[in-house]
């Protein structure tokens, strides 16, 4: 007997919640200046971008020289909020509103990466430079390979977000679930 009802069976299952919300897009900062002799690897840069459906992800750069590349990108659909010139107000709220910073160029380290490390913004960086030494979460890569595999993380990690989000709120499913259930006694 069920102590909760007093009677022998008792069903329930728990509903979905009631407000379904879109999954929310990972946000990226690119504060770094873009070279002609692309010294910041920019083409990894944006192989790691093209990972995402333009709907999962939100870029914020800060530096000089990224308009063609803004242009292309938001041709495919990504939404790109950029600052040609740096701003260290803007920077500092970049920092905060962000998940993540990349950093693809291949120098002793960037500055950039222990800034977002005090406003919890995990740096995605090459595996060198002095900011190894720092005792926070960080995503290393040495190569286009590991870079791209970060990306493919990322958004699996989204997608596995999204997915426990739309069961939350699956209404379909719920309804289902009591369809079979009296189908099964009334058989």
């Amino acid at each position: 007997m069920n102590t909760l009802t007093g009677v022998e069976r008792f069903v329930s299952f728990p509903p979905p919640a009631m407000i379904a919300s879109p999954p929310r897009a990972i946000s990226i900062l690119v504060a770094s200046r873009c070279y002609q002799d692309g010294r910041k690897n920019e083409q990894w840069l944006l192989d790691f971008i093209l990972q995402f459906p333009p709907a999962m992800i939100q870029i914020n750069i800060i530096g000089e020289g990224w308009g063609q590349y803004i242009v292309n990108l938001e041709q495919l659909g990504f939404k790109i909020d950029y600052y040609n010139e740096f701003n260290r107000d803007t920077y500092t709220e970049l920092l905060k509103k962000s998940d993540y910073l990349l950093v693809t160029g291949f120098d002793e380290g960037a500055l950039s990466t222990l800034d977002a490390i005090l406003y919890d913004t995990i740096p995605i960086v090459t595996a060198q430079g002095y900011h190894l030494e720092q005792n926070a979460e960080m995503l290393f890569f040495a190569s286009y390979e590991q870079l791209i595999n970060i990306a493919k993380k990322l958004l699996r990690e989204l997608n596995e977000k999204e997915a426990i989000s739309l069961a939350m709120t699956d209404w379909d499913g719920f309804a289902k679930k009591h369809i079979d259930f009296w189908k099964t006694l009334v058989a």
